[in-house]
């Protein structure tokens, strides 16, 4: 298969296509032996794709920084910044195709494994789409929460300012960026489900400032941290289906280290 007919594969599958679903660099028509699939294409994600020989690299974040730049301002000299360069560069050298799949990985496999791994099971609001919202067994402390998902596997990096005996009953997931400033509408609709608390990604002070005013305590886990289970997932999802196609994982680490 090329990149073009497994994307469309995808898209078939999720039911979903979008502009943030398409071939970011290479040849779409190249037959693919190798796909390596990743959070987000860095360079040392690249790297890792030449180590197995992969022809496609297929992530789930934007492949040019800033992001969407692609298909907003257009790519114009945002190539030549350093990160940039750097990427496509090493593509080139290497003849390694990529693609970014985004809603369809969302849909397929990352939106249920982040409840997964918390071990939230008694889903009591759903809109059909990407908001949910999951009832504990029993009310917990809002310091027993943050334990709790410290010891699911999921770091830490922030949480609101909130009494620590507070009962939590009712959780939002706003999972990668969703709890980003510019998903405020989003989180907003979790609140109006009636949520106690976020589990959230990746997040902002603005965000921080939304929930307090909000009357909802956050913990904040990482924008990959809440992502990779979910990319690995997909991986196990697109080896299952393609035949005669190598799928390999890489799994992104953070960019920063956590001062304790």
């Amino acid at each position: 298969m090329n990149t073009s007919e497994i994307l469309r594969l995808i898209n078939q599958e999720s039911g979903m296509k979008g502009p943030e679903e398409f071939c970011c660099f290479g040849d779409a028509l190249r037959q693919i032996n190798t796909v390596m699939v990743c959070w987000m294409a860095t360079s040392e994600a690249i790297q890792h794709a030449v180590e197995v020989e992969a022809d496609l690299i297929i992530c789930h974040e934007a492949f040019y920084l800033p992001y969407l730049v692609e298909y907003t301002e257009g790519l114009g000299d945002f190539l030549s910044f350093p990160a940039n360069y750097r990427r496509t560069a090493a593509l080139a050298k290497h003849g390694i195709t990529i693609a970014r799949v985004h809603p369809s990985m969302d849909k397929l496999t990352i939106l249920d494994t982040a409840a997964q791994i918390l071990d939230l099971k008694n889903l009591v609001a759903d809109d059909g789409e990407w908001a949910r919202v999951y009832a504990l067994d029993e009310p917990m402390p809002y310091g027993k929460l943050i334990e709790h998902v410290e010891k699911s596997g999921l770091p830490v990096l922030r949480y609101s300012t909130e009494d620590p005996n507070r009962l939590i009953s009712r959780i939002g997931i706003p999972w990668g960026g969703m709890s980003l400033f510019v998903n405020i509408p989003y989180m907003q609709q979790l609140v109006n489900m009636g949520c106690d608390a976020f589990i959230a990604g990746e997040s902002d002070s603005y965000t921080f400032h939304f929930v307090r005013e909000s009357g909802i305590a956050m913990i904040e886990t990482g924008h990959e941290a809440s992502e990779n289970a979910g990319v690995a997932l997909f991986a196990d999802w697109l080896r299952n289906k393609l035949d005669n196609t190598r799928v390999e994982y890489f799994e992104t680490p953070p960019a920063y280290t956590i001062r304790r």
